[in-house]
């Protein structure tokens, strides 16, 4: 039942990880990188949430919630600007960094809310198991 803090761990890191290339990219093209910085704070979020749910087991449940709305704010906030800059023509324009980092967040993210639904829904069904479905 621990893995999925360890998973919120691992995917605020790539968060952090795709924020750093962002801001690199942002440098060596001259460019303020102030909003390469989103993945990085939703990532420390995220280890965050992870390591508090490993340290306070009875509170993992809220904890979890958290990370899968944050996770989901990733996804948002990720895909904003890679339909923006569709609409307007500009994407071909894009830096690779700004591309690999952004489109590494909104991957990321998505993958984090699929297996936060599977686990919440396993944890859904193992409790109506575990009560005999009694309401």
């Amino acid at each position: 039942m621990n893995t999925m803090p360890k998973i919120t761990i691992v995917g605020g890191v790539i968060l952090i990880v795709l924020s750093i290339i962002g801001v690199a990219g942002a440098i060596s093209h001259g460019k303020t990188f102030v909003t390469a910085l989103i993945p990085f704070v939703l990532g420390d979020i995220l280890v965050v949430l992870g390591a508090l749910s490993l340290k306070m087991p009875l509170q993992r449940k809220h904890f979890m919630h958290a990370a899968a709305v944050v996770a989901l704010l990733t996804t948002v906030l990720g895909a904003m600007p890679l339909v923006i800059r569709t609409l307007k023509g500009s994407i071909a324009d894009a830096a690779a960094t700004t591309l690999i980092s952004i489109g590494g967040m909104v991957i990321t993210g998505i993958v984090l809310l699929l297996l936060y639904v599977r686990s919440f829904t396993a944890a859904r069904k193992a409790r109506e198991a575990g009560l005999g479905m009694i309401q």
